[in-house]
């Protein structure tokens, strides 16, 4: 049974991934090159927790499959770096909360088991009609946003893919060969980039992304998920960009380089990642009530 205590933990962890677009936008390094570190850095500190664990080893069929799939979330944190280093943080997080129509669109596609319901179309249109008004109307960081919308539909296709592991084998196991994979994917674009070590600060900043963003956060939500449903966990985090929002907007001003209509983008886009969890809940709490007979 879930307390208190684990809802806290649960908040911290989504401000925990909102920290994540934070450190990328202190890092003074290209977006495959903060990648590189962040996955190359997580995957030894898993490496060395599955030598000393030692959990069920996975199949070279397996590991192929993970190695592929830790290439797409490579790609989705060097989009999103990239989209942080092309816009600002409010407008990398807006764009990463259509990560919730990139899954009402594509999970259905997928998944044979998960039909498209008219709850996603009104999601779609909202988000559709919000992004193509901010589109529209010259905004200086269109391609940034561009490139953040592109990370969330990455990130969830990682998702969709990775949930027909979770099953199979220790998600220690599955995280440090995804991670290696990730590491690869990037070090592959650092010949073409200037090529420099990380600055001390930077060093810092990676350091907490591999170890606290990634290894810990990860290992906290797996134990956490043991008390608190799926759903609570989905929604919680559908808050992150409004916690990094708001960091973003102390730490770095975000709110002077952004025009008013950016808000009121922001604000519908929001909502409905927020909103449409909730009305799909009520909706499957609707269907579980029986008929009465005649």
């Amino acid at each position: 049974m879930s307390t208190f205590a684990d809802y806290l933990k649960l908040h911290g962890l989504v401000f925990i991934a909102g920290a994540t677009a934070i450190l990328g936008e202190l890092i003074a390094l290209p977006a495959p090159a903060i990648t590189f570190w962040r996955t190359l850095a997580a995957a030894v500190l898993l490496g060395i927790w599955v030598l000393w664990k030692k959990p069920q080893a996975a199949g070279l069929g397996a590991v192929t499959q993970l190695l592929a799939n830790g290439v797409l979330i490579g790609l989705h944190w060097i989009t999103f770096f990239w989209a942080i280093q092309l816009s600002n943080v409010s407008v990398c997080m807006v764009a990463m909360a259509t990560s919730t129509l990139w899954a009402a669109s594509l999970e259905p596609m997928m998944v044979r088991e998960r039909k498209f319901r008219t709850a996603d179309l009104v999601l779609g249109i909202v988000m559709v009609v919000a992004m193509g008004g901010l589109f529209g109307s010259g905004f200086k960081f269109a391609v940034g946003l561009a490139v953040g919308i592109l990370s969330a539909g990455l990130a969830i296709i990682f998702t969709i893919v990775n949930s027909r592991f979770t099953g199979r084998m220790s998600a220690v196991t599955i995280t440090f060969w995804e991670m290696v994979g990730a590491a690869g994917v990037s070090a592959v674009m650092l010949p073409f980039l200037p090529w420099k070590l990380p600055s001390p600060t930077d060093a810092l900043s990676l350091f907490l992304l591999a170890s606290v963003c990634t290894v810990v956060a990860f290992t906290a939500l797996t134990a956490l998920l043991r008390r608190v449903s799926v759903f609570t966990v989905s929604l919680a985090y559908q808050l992150e960009p409004l916690y990094a929002i708001a960091v973003a907007t102390f730490l770095f001003k975000d709110h002077t380089e952004l025009p008013a209509r950016f808000y009121y983008t922001a604000v519908p886009v929001l909502l409905a990642a927020v909103i449409h969890p909730l009305w799909m809940r009520r909706v499957e709490r609707k269907q579980l009530i029986p008929v009465a007979g005649g």
